[in-house]
């Protein structure tokens, strides 16, 4: 269980499962190999992934996180949603 602090001012926890502040991401090349697989086991998967990416429910900020570290490797931000087919765009912050 972890905490993380997102800049938009809400505290992202993950300490309930299942939950929808983490995502689990893998390339086309991993996802190839996990379909491949007849008998790869749960903890198989996590084993695929690069980096820990967790989502923001407030802002939608993207943290990635480097693979078995606290370490924030990346912060993507929102810059436009599609709500009934237009586009809404983030405000600047």
């Amino acid at each position: 269980m972890a905490r993380f602090g997102c800049r938009c001012g809400e505290t992202l926890w993950n300490g309930l499962t299942p939950n929808d502040i983490q995502l689990y991401v893998f390339t086309d090349r991993q996802m190839d190999k996990i379909l491949e697989s007849n008998s790869m086991e749960t903890l198989d998967f996590f084993e695929l992934n690069n980096y820990e990416v967790w989502l923001c429910p407030e802002c939608k900020r993207l943290a990635v996180f480097e693979k078995d570290s606290n370490s924030v490797k990346y912060i993507y931000k929102l810059e436009s949603e599609v709500i009934e087919n237009e586009h809404v765009y983030a405000d600047n912050e």
